[in-house]
């Protein structure tokens, strides 16, 4: 292979970093503004959510499923953290909400596991069924709250950097650990690659599938509490509304492939600083907002066209 392919071949290998460096430099360039500690912090603000969901999205895909239904799961446990907060004080209202997100998971993983059915179509239901039951808890009302404790949790900040950075810092560090040293990663990956050679040979599919949704619903959950600690109350219509779609292209754009195989959680976060940096650049331009969609459409199908070039 010449000089000139294998640079070729790095650049392709790397794409998610090399578009974030593009996009960095461009914006830095050409948007007023844009090269600022403020801004910086306002992206790690608005991204914590994302990355938190993508997360525990990125072993489910890992494993060649699927989980349409985070948004509707941060939307219950959001709700019900500040429908119990006043009876059970903010600790237990957390705990609680949590375990509802992994519960609503561990249902997903097991019908999705006993049954053999299609991730998507499961999670769909769960989907539906997490935002009536969220709809529910607040009687279809936005539930309002009076808690400094709640809401120094998306607020604070320590040497004037808010708490999310600290927040992202040690759970991507714990879920990088886990993709590239566990077990668990190397059988959900291989879980991706051949589900039915999996199971000849002894990996316990059913349960690491539980384990993946479990995952999945309790980062849910916590993006879920950290959206409504932010936001200073709970709305069950726009709690997660449509961040399902974008935890899924973060994965993708983070070269994670959509059919399964290796669990890329550097990628991710790559994936996700991208789309959101792409929102707020259009938003500093004064472009309109479903012009950003428009070109996050074509930068997921240009990463899913890079993996098939790599061969992936």
């Amino acid at each position: 292979m010449n000089q000139k392919n294998k640079v070729g071949s790095v650049l392709i290998k790397n794409s998610s970093l090399v578009f974030l460096a593009f996009l960095l430099v461009v914006n830095c360039l050409f948007t007023k503004g844009f090269f600022s500690i403020q801004t910086l912090w306002n992206l790690v603000v608005q991204i914590a959510p994302v990355i938190f969901v993508a997360l525990g999205m990125t072993f489910i895909i890992s494993s060649g499923g699927i989980d349409i239904s985070v948004g509707s799961t941060m939307a219950v446990a959001g709700m019900m953290v500040v429908q119990l907060m006043p009876k059970t004080g903010l600790f237990m209202a957390i705990v609680l909400g949590i375990f509802c997100g992994g519960l609503i998971g561990c249902i997903n993983g097991l019908i999705i596991a006993r049954f053999r059915l299609q991730p998507i179509i499961v999670t769909l239901g769960t989907q539906i069924a997490g935002r009536g039951i969220a709809q529910l808890i607040g009687n279809g009302y936005i539930l309002r709250y009076d808690s400094e404790a709640l809401m120094s949790m998306a607020t604070k900040r320590f040497a004037g950097i808010p708490v999310q950075f600290f927040y992202l810092l040690v759970i991507v560090l714990i879920y990088v650990l886990i993709a590239r040293r566990s077990t668990f990663a190397r059988y959900v990956e291989a879980m991706g690659d051949n589900y039915k050679a999996s199971w000849i040979s002894g990996i316990r599919v059913n349960r690491y599938t539980v384990m993946i949704y479990v995952l999945s619903g309790l980062m849910s959950a916590c993006a879920g509490i950290l959206t409504i600690a932010r936001a200073g109350a709970a709305d069950p219509d726009t709690i997660g509304s449509g961040l399902e779609l974008t935890a899924i292209a973060a994965v993708a754009i983070g070269d994670t492939k959509m059919t399964g195989g290796k669990a890329k959680m550097i990628g991710t976060v790559l994936g996700a600083f991208i789309l959101q940096i792409i929102t707020i650049a259009f938003n500093m331009n004064n472009v309109p907002y479903e012009w950003s969609l428009v070109a996050k459409t074509f930068i997921i199908i240009l990463a899913v066209f890079l993996q098939n070039i790599r061969g992936e």
